[in-house]
């Protein structure tokens, strides 16, 4: 990976912070210009700041964005209201503002240096109090100039607070940016994928606000190609990642607390890593945290089922199926209540992130792309650019259009920032008393001579003042006299017409949406559709075009003006439907609104017969008894139904069940049966060739042979056989002793399984014959061995005296290496058995320190009971202390081997093994 040299751009940008509402006003205060056709900015909210991310081209431009409150002495921009009629000023003429702080109004007078100021120019006024503070929130301001005539005019301006970009990172990978987050560390994280064909999930740390450290990335890939990595967030002490594996979709959460050493710098480890499989088909569109919840809109399934995914801990998920089939990928969470939306403005909403419910909107259109709130408003950006608000989530003001489709919108607790394309848009809250419409009429659809009452709702310190308009939202050319309170009832109208109402008091106004009368007349059909003639099985639409204001459509089978036949779910101006029967079919639709209805032509769809044809017929089969076997034909044709019978083509009387163009014959017992199969659809059918089925009974079938054990004396085991093929008739006969020998029976019943008796140690031989009717099998010998569990035991085993006397005395060897019994019992090894020198028991010796040590090793069975083994040294082989024990290696067999050395510094070393206890 290349990694460009690290530059530092500042883009000041201006957010207005004069009684602008959230719901209101958006600006524009950056503007990237990269050019790019679909150019990416992705934005988010954390640790106190804005971060936002932007990919240009093959570069990633990462930055914190920091408002900075105006100090002492810092310059202000003016910007200057666009319907005052500018003028040239003289230079003699001096340029007065005047504005208002929280702790009072002040004024300054500057001398004007000659400049012309015309429409959308910015002036600049170096601001400060007399007494030397400022307040951060600037309530409002005005310029007024005079050039020493009389010719003087105000000039309303809003003063604008400065925000930077603080240290933008560039660097050049192959990645292609999905989003961002802030982890628990306050640093940020980039996610998306590599950019590689095989698009593996990705996501990149970045030391500090500013900075990116090319070391500092993770690859979670699940190591398979085709991966998407949908969403990535911390929270409650987790990182979650939605990751879509070819057909399934998988949630991955880690604590990401043991971050690995890399050049001085950290990488986080997904260790430990927790995965949770969600149904095969399934899908993640986003991933969202919020109220200690993490929750995620996709699909189950199929893209048609859609869901929301809800788990606490990003390990165990609760599924909500949702009622539309419209995609939802955008989420958020008020603090109250969570909202999600998505395709054709649907929105949903919950109280506790589990339980959703259709939300009925007014005035919200698009597909939803990101969802924010703040301020008490709900802030939505739609795929179409569109910014919407509200504050109860059903009705909606759209109060920005952009060029671009609207990727993020975040909050902190003055502003929103949304983030499109290029750019990034800012709208203030509103401070403490500003008036601010809580709701207001939203938009009707109306009939001649109607009269409408408009209402609206606000709050805010002091009197409001309303005056309602006519026109759309910011157009005053269009007062209405008299309109002065909260409600007006407009006249009886004739034609569609927008209002709006405007409320202030003394610390300024709030517009609200434009409410929308729409007159209803007919609706008159454009464009008629359209009869046809295609295939059986043919999936096609018929159109209709209208103008008019609410127009509902209903579609019916039949003639124009017939509707005792209406079809269901076919109610917009196109219809969809499979043509799967032959034959002549009419067709029209009703269009209506509340003022009248207007029907189409009718048309005329003539569908042509295409019958089923067999292209591959099913083949004889010869099999076994109790195998899996099945018979298959292919045949083309639309809408096909397939039915199996048994016996010779044409005879009906023996149908099977199933309908798939494969059929599972019946192996269950030895004989021979003739099958065939019928292949139809609406226009017709047509008949398989007769094949035969040949089954041969075969003999039960060991898929692998039984296998021993070795257990400890008391303990419990089973013997379990694995059977390729065991009707319920088989019996099973299990024998003790070698395979073949019929003497010694132990168990006869139809179970696989036998529980041989374990309380006597030794080794011991059985095998097991099955049978059916069609002959039997016999197992090979298995060989179980029972250790004995004390020393009594193992001298049993041994067919020594029991009594521990003679050759039976732990201390006594009975084998050329001189090893006592007490220590071939604990070593688990018979009564003669040379092991000395082996890896059971030897001596040796080691170098520590520059100086010699002996060693001596022993391997015992684990858990064996009944006596202890040290280890001893000396330098005389009269005075005896511990030795040490260097290290135990547990081989896995049941077996751990022990180590010891001695420790002095002397010319001789002697080492002993000492059993006690026994």
């Amino acid at each position: 990976m290349k990694f460009s040299q690290l530059t530092l751009f500042f883009f000041a940008f201006i957010l207005s912070i004069q009684g602008l509402h959230a719901q209101n006003q958006w600006q524009v205060v950056l503007d990237r210009e990269s050019g790019l056709s679909t150019p990416k900015t992705y934005l988010t909210y954390g640790n106190g700041e804005f971060r936002y991310a932007f990919e240009d081209g093959y570069y990633i431009r990462t930055a914190t964005l920091q408002t900075k409150a105006p100090q002492n002495g810092q310059y202000l921009s003016g910007r200057f209201d666009y319907n005052f009629v500018m003028r040239s000023i003289p230079q003699s003429s001096t340029l007065e503002i005047q504005y208002k702080l929280s702790s009072g109004t002040y004024r300054a007078v500057y001398p004007y240096g000659g400049y012309v100021f015309i429409p959308y120019t910015s002036g600049h006024a170096m601001i400060a109090p007399p007494d030397g503070s400022y307040e951060v929130k600037i309530l409002s301001a005005t310029c007024h100039y005079n050039n020493g005539s009389g010719d003087s005019a105000d000039v309303t301006a809003t003063l604008q607070a400065k925000v930077d970009i603080d240290q933008e990172s560039v660097y050049d990978d192959r990645f292609n940016l999905g989003g961002l987050d802030i982890d628990h560390q306050g640093y940020t994280v980039l996610w998306g994928s590599d950019g590689t064909s095989y698009s593996n999930p990705r996501f990149y740390q970045i030391d500090a606000p500013g900075t990116y450290n090319p070391y500092n990335r993770n690859d979670i890939s699940t190591g398979y190609a085709n991966t998407e990595l949908s969403g990535l967030v911390y929270g409650n002490g987790v990182y979650v990642a939605a990751i879509q594996l070819f057909d399934y979709g998988t949630f991955y959460a880690d604590d990401l607390q043991n971050p690995l050493p890399n050049n001085n710098n950290l990488i986080y480890n997904f260790d430990a890593i927790s995965s949770s499989q969600i149904p095969e088909s399934s899908s993640v569109n986003d991933l969202t945290f919020a109220n200690n919840l993490f929750v995620a809109p996709g699909y189950m399934g199929d893209p048609n089922t859609r869901c929301i995914y809800t788990s606490s801990d990003g390990s165990n998920w609760n599924i909500s199926l949702l009622p539309s089939r419209d995609e939802v990928s955008a989420v958020t969470y008020t603090g109250s209540e969570w909202f999600a939306g998505g395709e054709n403005n649907i929105l949903y909403r919950s109280t506790n992130g589990y339980s959703w419910e259709w939300v009925n909107t007014s005035g919200l259109s698009g597909t939803i792309t990101e969802l924010s709130s703040g301020n008490g408003y709900i802030v939505a950006g739609t795929e179409e650019g569109g910014i919407y608000a509200s504050k109860d989530g059903i009705l909606w003001g759209k109060r920005y259009q952009s060029e671009h489709a609207i990727q993020n919108i975040v909050a902190d607790d003055s502003r929103f920032i949304a983030s499109t394309g290029d750019k990034l848009l800012a709208s203030t809250f509103s401070l403490p008393g500003y008036p601010e419409i809580v709701s207001s009429t939203g938009q009707q659809f109306i009939l001649p001579e109607q009269s409408v009452l408009l209402e609206v709702e606000a709050i805010g310190d002091a009197t409001l003042v309303y005056q309602w308009y006519e026109g759309e939202t910011g157009d005053t050319s269009q007062p209405i006299t008299g309109a002065t309170s909260s409600s007006y009832q407009t006249p009886q109208l004739n034609q569609s017409s927008s209002y709006w109402v405007r409320v202030s008091n003394s610390l300024g106004s709030d517009d609200s949406y434009t409410t929308a009368l729409i007159m209803q007349e007919k609706p008159v059909i454009t464009e008629q559709p359209v009869s046809r003639t295609v295939d059986m099985g043919a999936f096609i639409y018929h159109e209709v075009k209208a103008q008019g204001a609410n127009l509902s459509y209903q579609w019916y089978e039949g003639f124009n003006g017939d509707t005792s036949k209406p079809l269901a779910n076919k109610t917009e101006n196109r219809m969809y439907h499979s043509m799967n029967e032959p034959g002549t079919f009419y067709y029209w639709v009703r269009i209506s609104n509340d003022a009248d209805y207007t029907d189409s032509t009718t048309i005329q769809v003539t569908v042509n017969a295409i019958y089923p044809e067999i292209t591959e017929e099913p083949q004889d089969l010869i099999t076994y008894t109790g195998n899996s076997s099945s018979l298959e034909l292919r045949a083309t044709g639309p809408g096909l139904t397939y039915q199996w019978y048994e016996g010779n083509s044409g005879d009906t009387s023996k149908p099977r069940s199933g309908s798939y163009r494969f059929h599972y014959v019946d192996t269950s017992t030895a004989k021979t049966t003739t099958y065939w199969a019928r292949i139809s659809n609406a226009a017709g059918s047509v008949d398989s060739r007769t094949v035969t089925v040949e089954v041969i009974g075969q003999k039960p079938v060991f898929n692998t042979p039984p296998q021993g054990f070795t257990t400890r004396q008391g303990g419990s085991q089973t013997l379990t056989l694995d059977m390729k093929y065991s009707p319920s008739t088989t019996n099973y006969q299990w024998y003790k002793g070698e395979s073949g020998d019929t003497s010694q029976l132990v168990q006869e019943s139809i179970s696989r399984s036998y529980n041989p008796p374990v309380n006597t140690a030794g080794t011991f031989h059985y095998w097991v014959q099955a049978t059916n009717d069609y002959g039997s099998t016999a197992s090979p010998t298995i060989t179980i061995i029972i250790e004995p569990s004390s020393y009594t035991s193992w001298l049993a085993v041994e067919n020594l005296p029991t009594d521990s006397t003679g050759d039976g005395d732990p201390v006594k060897s009975n084998s050329i290496d001189g090893i006592p019994n007490i220590f071939r019992y604990l070593m688990g090894i018979d009564s003669t058995e040379a092991v000395a020198g082996t890896a059971m028991f030897s001596t040796g010796s080691v170098e520590i320190d520059g100086s010699e040590q002996a060693t001596i090793q022993i391997r015992l069975r684990n858990g064996v009971t009944g006596a202890n083994i040290s280890g001893e040294q000396s330098s005389d082989m009269v005075n005896w202390s511990s030795a040490v024990l260097m290290y135990t290696l547990d081989t896995g067999d049941g077996h751990t081997i022990y180590t010891y050395r001695t420790s002095g510094s002397g010319d001789s070393a002697f080492i002993r093994l000492k059993a006690t206890g026994y």
